[in-house]
């Protein structure tokens, strides 16, 4: 048996070793990677811990040899799908329950678009860069989305069977499509969904003399009409889940 003291002076000499190997070796040195694969190209950035979102802006740039689209840029959290699937689901749902010809055109052309959770940050190079506000720090795995700039602006409506694409004029106005594509029977209220995923409805179209101008890549959404009490939000929740629409 082992003196009492020597005993103590071993668990002394191991607790010393451990904070010893604490200063030499940081707590990141067991951190989790960090992975960043970007949609259009499928390439994957590695990262062994933690990275800035500067970084990773940086280096998907990099990585395409194209002019990127920076409203249309997208930091998406797959980890947060299924709050934008069940927002889908349940908007879905609803149209069904409408179980009208309207309705029903709407459900096929929201099917036929692709949804993904955004994260609400600056996604433009040039402002994270100069922000460290901007900038945070990104943990576990994101998807990166780096689009080419479109060239058109995106009709949907309850009026239709499939949206409608019509290619962005300069200097043209709200207005401008709506004429163009409905001519007399112009929509007095719609939805824009700009490509930034800034929301806002317009209203009184035909009397304001106010310009509503698209970016590319915009949405417009002319809504559902005559909706009750219960349904009256409908048209909002359409608009916004619109706002997590990915340009291919």
């Amino acid at each position: 048996m082992s003196p009492p003291f020597l005993k103590t002076f071993f668990i002394r000499c191991c607790m010393l070793s451990i904070m010893s190997f604490s200063v030499f070796f940081p707590a990141h040195a067991n951190a989790e990677p960090t992975q960043i694969t970007l949609i259009q190209t499928q390439k994957l950035l590695s990262y062994p811990s933690e990275v800035r979102l500067s970084t990773v802006l940086t280096d998907g740039h990099s990585q395409v040899n194209y002019k990127i689209y920076p409203l249309g840029t997208a930091l998406i959290d797959p980890h947060k799908q299924h709050i934008i699937d069940t927002k889908l689901h349940g908007v879905i749902a609803k149209l069904e329950q409408l179980n009208t010809t309207d309705s029903h055109r709407l459900i096929k052309q929201l099917t036929t678009l692709r949804f993904a959770y955004r994260e609400n940050i600056n996604t433009v190079l040039s402002d994270v860069r100069v922000n460290p506000k901007r900038d945070p720090m990104l943990k576990t795995d994101y998807w990166l989305s780096l689009p080419k700039r479109p060239d058109h602006m995106l009709l949907i409506s309850p009026k239709e069977e499939a949206s409608i694409i019509r290619p962005i004029q300069p200097n043209s106005d709200l207005k401008y499509y709506l004429s163009s594509l409905y001519n007399t029977d112009v929509p007095d209220s719609v939805w824009i969904i700009q490509a930034d995923q800034k929301v806002y409805q317009v209203n009184d179209i035909n009397w304001k003399a106010e310009r509503f101008f698209l970016a590319p890549g915009a949405v417009v959404f002319t809504g559902l009409n005559n909706l009750n009490n219960e349904e009256r939000d409908l048209n909002s929740d359409i608009a916004h889940l619109l706002a997590f629409r990915l340009e291919p």
